[in-house]
């Protein structure tokens, strides 16, 4: 039986894939995308592809894009304008839009020190080595392990987090539980997902 683009994430992703592939530093499909790799399966619309890159390398970035149009984009409020002062990328604030791409894209700086992942928010003690970080599908589509990409979308608790959320919690390992629920669980004991994570373990 054939597999459809409409699911089959990766086949899917594929033309951003492609589109990168002359870019020379690391990158990883994350947000919504990044969840239906890890699943397998295309769980929901989606209206971009988001591609973390390392913000450390810019100048990587900067070769890769040339003369290409690109937009500095506020992923939160939608505010957008040309990125001709090449001004250094901002972990969380910044994202960048480039017309040319094959499908919608975001391109988004993400925090490293000293080849670990840093969550960009708070007091930088979320931290993981860049192995834990990646996990890379059978068809060989790179994308960040899902209990960070869950640790994003917990800030939200938009009803597409919470349907990622619900998609994801019966496959996470008992490591992922336990590293999810120790990030959410320094914030105000009400969140939603946290009983929820707690029964898993207790079901584990």
């Amino acid at each position: 039986m054939s597999t459809s683009l409409s699911d089959n994430p990766d086949l899917a992703v594929a033309p951003v894939i492609d589109y990168l592939r002359d870019y020379q530093g690391s990158f990883w499909v994350v947000g919504g995308w990044a969840i239906d790799l890890h699943l397998g399966r295309v769980t929901r619309p989606h209206k971009d592809v988001d591609i973390a890159m390392r913000a450390d390398d810019q100048q990587l970035l900067e070769a890769w894009i040339a003369e290409r149009d690109v937009f500095l984009e506020n992923p939160m409020t939608g505010d957008r304008r040309p990125w001709v002062d090449r001004a250094p990328l901002r972990p969380g604030p910044d994202a960048l839009v480039l017309p040319d791409a094959p499908m919608a894209v975001q391109l988004l700086p993400a925090l490293f020190e000293n080849n670990h992942w840093v969550f960009p928010r708070g007091r930088h003690s979320i931290r993981m080595d860049i192995d834990s970080l990646t996990k890379v599908t059978p068809a060989g589509t790179p994308y960040q392990t899902p209990e960070v990409i869950l640790l994003y979308k917990s800030r939200q608790h938009r009803a597409e987090d919470d349907a990622d959320f619900h998609n994801l919690l019966p496959v996470l390992t008992e490591r992922e539980l336990q590293w999810l629920r120790d990030r959410v669980a320094r914030r105000p004991p009400d969140d939603p997902w946290l009983s929820k994570i707690d029964h898993r373990i207790f079901e584990s």
